[in-house]
């Protein structure tokens, strides 16, 4: 696949990307996306989306997978914009450096993966600086160190001799009042007992990687921990459970420090819900007609409840939440309990419709309230008749394929009879029985043909 290829670009006119990500046509966010991004090709091929659903996916993976790690870095240096140096190690083709570039200078962005490819692609798009990895940590050459170094999706996939020699190497360039922050996926997600504190597969979605270097790995918290302290020393670390997309344990290691007292104190990363709002419309002036869905991967039980807010002011409290199987089932390698909700709201009188803002949270079983839309009620309502169109668009062309196999079968029907025509026009019967109708039409014993 060409690198330089793009499976959506910025003047691509999707109606469905353009509804799953408006906040991002907003916000101003680079959605020109690689068909040669194995992520991408993951959604597409391995989870069985269409196209536009694939980028969609993709590009709203990479502002939650960001949204996680962003509150990290905040809390640790102040601000998005401390001045210092950020790695995005193993970033592919940049489905997380695009939102990064958004929050952070450019300038003190770094990106580097073992795709030279893809490395240039993020540097022409996203104007970062870039540097080609290896496999072999001890090969792998950085002329900078960094204040923060973040890896999304690498250490799920070493064995044990790379994933510590990995720890190391990152470990050696960040600074020393530095942050490094990596996910992993805990032993909890393959689903049966292992005494070890790592299992190893030689098998991933990557279609060029060697499997028996880059599979796919579990492991348990005290093999992490035991990790970090033979790679980087004794240091504080913070594991968060499944703290990244609701499905990866997010591990937050600092520099230096004592791991004794509360050194992550006054840390809340703010988890969003699982789910969707589906439709939004008006009923009349000043009501609306709202749907969705949410489930808590985290947590593992439905949420109890879905609240929702015009400017600020709760209008609705959905508790009537009714069981969404197919959903659930969607997410075929970590199912959950998907619920359906549906609402009518009011806007309170003193609201302007021009102007609400919509908010929905959904409420986790702990309690806890979990985002799941937040933005301008006209957004919201644009986004449900795109969702609309795309559906009668996705209707119409079944239609005219179920029409055309029609006409296919009739026009096949059709043929088949002709051939029998033929077959019996051509046989010996029907050749003695024109030749009698002749006769009896000399003889002028018939008139019929």
């Amino acid at each position: 696949m060409d690198a330089d290829s793009l499976a959506y670009s910025n003047s691509s006119h999707s109606l469905l990307v353009q509804a799953l990500c408006r906040d991002l046509l907003e916000d101003g966010i680079n959605l020109n996306t690689s068909a040669a991004d194995e992520m991408l090709r993951f959604f597409r091929y391995t989870q069985g989306h269409s196209p536009e659903q694939a980028v969609g996916i993709y590009l709203l993976s990479g502002r939650q997978l960001w949204g996680t790690l962003r509150q990290i870095i905040a809390w640790r240096f102040g601000s998005l914009s401390w001045g210092g140096r950020l790695l995005d190690f193993a970033s592919g083709y940049g489905r997380v450096t695009r939102h990064i570039v958004a929050d952070v200078p450019k300038e003190s962005v770094w990106v580097s993966d073992i795709y030279a490819e893809g490395v240039a692609f993020q540097q022409r798009e996203f104007g970062v600086h870039g540097i080609v990895s290896t496999t072999d940590p001890e090969d792998f050459h950085c002329p900078v160190d960094f204040d923060c170094i973040q890896v999304s999706s690498l250490f799920t996939h070493l064995p044990e001799a790379r994933f510590v020699a990995w720890l190391q190497r990152l470990g050696s360039l960040v600074k020393p009042e530095g942050l490094l922050i990596f996910s992993v996926h805990d032993m909890s997600l393959k689903g049966t007992r292992e005494p070890a504190g790592i299992v190893f597969e030689a098998q991933s979605e990557s279609g060029s990687l060697d499997t028996l270097e880059y599979g796919t790995s579990w492991v348990t918290e005290d093999f992490v921990r035991s990790a970090v302290r033979k790679a980087i020393g004794p240091c504080p670390v913070l594991r968060i459970p499944r703290g990244l997309g609701s499905f990866q344990d997010l591990y937050v290691v600092l520099k230096t420090g004592s791991p004794d007292g509360a050194p992550f104190s006054g840390l809340k990363v703010e988890r969003e819900a699982d789910g969707f709002l589906e439709h939004c419309s008006w009923m009349g002036q000043r009501s609306l007609l709202l749907s969705g869905w949410s489930a808590d991967r985290v947590l593992g039980r439905p949420p109890r409840e879905v609240r929702i807010r015009i400017d600020g002011v709760l209008v609705a409290s959905c508790r009537d939440l009714q069981p969404r199987p197919a959903m659930g089932q969607a997410f075929a390698s970590d199912p959950m309990q998907a619920v359906g909700w549906q609402a009518k709201v009011d806007l309170p009188a003193s609201v302007n419709p021009q102007s609400a803002h919509l908010t929905v949270r959904s409420v986790a079983s702990d309690g806890e309230e979990l985002g799941l839309y937040s933005g301008p009620v006209l957004w919201a309502c644009l986004r449900s008749a795109q969702f609309d169109a795309v559906r009668l668009q996705d209707e119409l062309s079944r239609s005219e394929a179920a029409h055309r196999e029609e006409l296919a079968r009739q026009a096949e029907r059709t043929a088949e009879l002709a051939r029998r025509l033929r077959a019996v026009e051509a046989s010996r019967f029907w050749k003695a029985r024109n030749l009698w109708f002749a006769v009896k039409r000399a003889l002028r014993l018939t008139t019929e043909p």
